[in-house]
Protein backbone atom coordinates (compact mmCIF):
# COMPACT_ATOMS: atom_id res chain seq x y z
CA UNK A 1 0.00 0.00 0.00
CA UNK A 2 2.45 2.30 1.05
CA UNK A 3 4.50 1.37 -2.62
CA UNK A 4 1.39 2.74 -4.17
CA UNK A 5 0.62 6.14 -2.30
CA UNK A 6 4.59 7.04 -3.69
CA UNK A 7 3.69 6.04 -7.27
CA UNK A 8 0.06 8.33 -6.87
CA UNK A 9 2.06 11.50 -4.82
CA UNK A 10 4.99 11.40 -7.76
CA UNK A 11 2.49 11.26 -10.66
CA UNK A 12 0.35 13.78 -9.15
CA UNK A 13 3.50 16.27 -8.99
CA UNK A 14 4.58 14.71 -12.29
CA UNK A 15 0.57 16.12 -13.59
CA UNK A 16 0.89 19.35 -11.14
CA UNK A 17 3.87 20.47 -12.57
CA UNK A 18 2.26 19.95 -16.26
CA UNK A 19 -0.68 21.24 -15.17
CA UNK A 20 1.45 24.93 -14.05
CA UNK A 21 3.43 24.94 -17.80
CA UNK A 22 0.07 24.45 -19.79
CA UNK A 23 -1.30 27.84 -18.85
CA UNK A 24 1.87 29.77 -19.09
CA UNK A 25 0.89 32.18 -21.66
CA UNK A 26 -2.44 33.03 -20.68
CA UNK A 27 -1.23 33.90 -16.83
CA UNK A 28 1.66 36.07 -18.69
CA UNK A 29 -1.15 38.00 -20.77
CA UNK A 30 -3.47 38.22 -17.57
CA UNK A 31 -1.05 40.81 -16.07
CA UNK A 32 -1.60 43.63 -19.18
CA UNK A 33 0.92 45.61 -20.62
CA UNK A 34 3.93 44.72 -19.29
CA UNK A 35 7.22 44.91 -20.72
CA UNK A 36 8.94 42.37 -22.40
CA UNK A 37 11.35 41.85 -19.83
CA UNK A 38 8.72 40.99 -17.19
CA UNK A 39 7.07 38.53 -19.82
CA UNK A 40 10.51 36.61 -19.91
CA UNK A 41 10.80 36.62 -16.43
CA UNK A 42 6.95 35.86 -15.98
CA UNK A 43 7.54 32.88 -18.23
CA UNK A 44 10.52 31.77 -16.81
CA UNK A 45 9.81 31.77 -13.47
CA UNK A 46 6.18 29.75 -14.24
CA UNK A 47 8.33 27.24 -16.63
CA UNK A 48 10.69 26.48 -13.88
CA UNK A 49 8.16 25.74 -11.32
CA UNK A 50 6.63 22.95 -13.69
CA UNK A 51 9.52 22.23 -14.13
CA UNK A 52 10.84 21.39 -11.19
CA UNK A 53 7.28 19.91 -9.33
CA UNK A 54 7.87 17.43 -12.49
CA UNK A 55 11.30 16.51 -11.60
CA UNK A 56 11.09 16.00 -8.24
CA UNK A 57 8.00 13.80 -9.17
CA UNK A 58 10.04 11.47 -10.93
CA UNK A 59 12.64 11.22 -8.81
CA UNK A 60 10.19 10.11 -5.87
CA UNK A 61 8.77 7.59 -8.63
CA UNK A 62 12.68 6.54 -9.60
CA UNK A 63 13.34 6.19 -6.12
CA UNK A 64 10.52 4.26 -5.24
CA UNK A 65 10.85 1.84 -7.94
CA UNK A 66 14.57 1.44 -7.67
CA UNK A 67 15.00 0.85 -4.01
CA UNK A 68 11.43 0.65 -2.36
CA UNK A 69 9.34 3.11 -0.82
CA UNK A 70 10.88 1.63 3.07
CA UNK A 71 14.23 1.52 2.22
CA UNK A 72 16.54 4.59 3.81
CA UNK A 73 17.55 6.32 0.98
CA UNK A 74 14.32 6.69 -0.23
CA UNK A 75 12.77 7.83 3.07
CA UNK A 76 15.21 10.90 3.43
CA UNK A 77 14.34 11.96 0.12
CA UNK A 78 9.94 11.68 1.10
CA UNK A 79 11.78 13.41 4.18
CA UNK A 80 13.82 16.44 2.31
CA UNK A 81 10.93 16.96 -0.41
CA UNK A 82 7.97 17.01 2.40
CA UNK A 83 9.73 19.97 4.30
CA UNK A 84 11.14 21.43 1.38
CA UNK A 85 7.32 22.19 0.42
Amino acid sequence: MADTLVYVAGAALVLWGAAHIAPTRSVVHSFGGISVDNQRILVMEWVAEGVTHISLGVLVIIVAAAEGSADPTAQLVYRVLAVSW
